[in-house]
């Protein structure tokens, strides 16, 4: 009996040494990838700064100014086709919730009734942000958004921004029947 205590005993040592080594190397695999993305952020913050593009977009859209303004400015307009969750913290401040489950909280700087939001978003340059624009046009009374937004001076980046704000801009049409 004491003997297969012992065997027990032994064998339970032999596994907290084996787990205790595993538990180590898996510390210094952490502590090496922490270093390394050290090094890489130190690296990508030496290197020269990316310039910014500003982009414009203008997309035609057959709906009333006013129409458009509600989905653009308040909350739950912008839900139903910009963002998959949209809550509005006080009179200027949004939260953006989108469909992979990342926020962005932003503040509304500007905001001119049926015409025009500027949206802020925190953790980005004070001279950028996203704006939506309604235009019409004095002669013949189309109805157009032109949205502004920034992002890295690189041909793929621009096209990448296109893509979404025309598949976004699709959907508010389909919303309100555009």
């Amino acid at each position: 009996m004491a003997k297969e205590r012992n065997t027990f005993i032994e064998e339970k040592l032999l596994q907290m040494k084996i787990f205790t080594n595993i538990a180590k190397i898996l510390f210094l695999r952490a502590i090496k990838i922490h270093l390394i993305a050290g090094i890489n952020s130190n690296c990508t913050k030496m290197t020269k700064k990316q310039s910014r593009a500003q982009v414009v977009l203008e997309f035609p859209i057959n709906a009333s100014p006013s129409l458009i303004y509600n989905y653009i400015q308040s909350a739950s307009g912008l839900q139903e086709w910009f963002a998959h969750k949209v809550v509005n913290k006080s009179r200027i401040d949004y939260v953006f919730v989108y469909d992979d489950g990342q926020e962005a909280k932003a503040t509304l700087d500007k905001s001119i009734n049926n015409k025009l939001c500027r949206f802020h978003f925190e953790h980005t340059p004070e001279d950028e942000y996203i704006e939506m624009e309604i235009i019409v046009d004095e002669l013949t009374e189309d109805v157009a958004i032109k949205v502004t937004e920034f992002c890295n001076d690189t041909e793929s980046e621009k096209r990448e921004i296109g893509e979404l704000w025309h598949t976004q801009i699709q959907t508010l049409k389909d919303i309100i029947g555009a």
